[in-house]
């Protein structure tokens, strides 16, 4: 199985974008809809693996046995901050 840089970034921006946490099973659907559920398990896993390594803290990704999410005190989203500017 390839893991591509391009669903590395999908599942940052996705994460980033959301702001809170994403069920893994949704994340899993996301990625690799046309897949078996287990085999989107697996490449699930081996993804948030390969993140993990990747990221600068590993306190930046979080997860859970039911979601992951970003923790938003370690990045911004200019989206975010963008939508804020608007409310104010």
């Amino acid at each position: 199985m390839d893991l591509t840089r391009r669903q590395a970034r999908a599942i940052i921006y996705r994460l980033a974008y959301e702001g809170k946490p994403l069920g893994r099973e949704k994340l899993a659907d996301l990625l690799w809809p046309e897949k078996e559920p287990s085999a989107a398990r697996r490449n699930r896993v081996r993804l948030l693996s390969l993140l993990r390594g990747e990221l600068p803290g590993k306190d930046v990704l979080g997860s859970d046995n039911t979601a992951v999410w970003l923790n938003p005190d370690l990045f911004s989203c200019d989206v975010h901050d963008f939508l804020r500017l608007g409310e104010s």
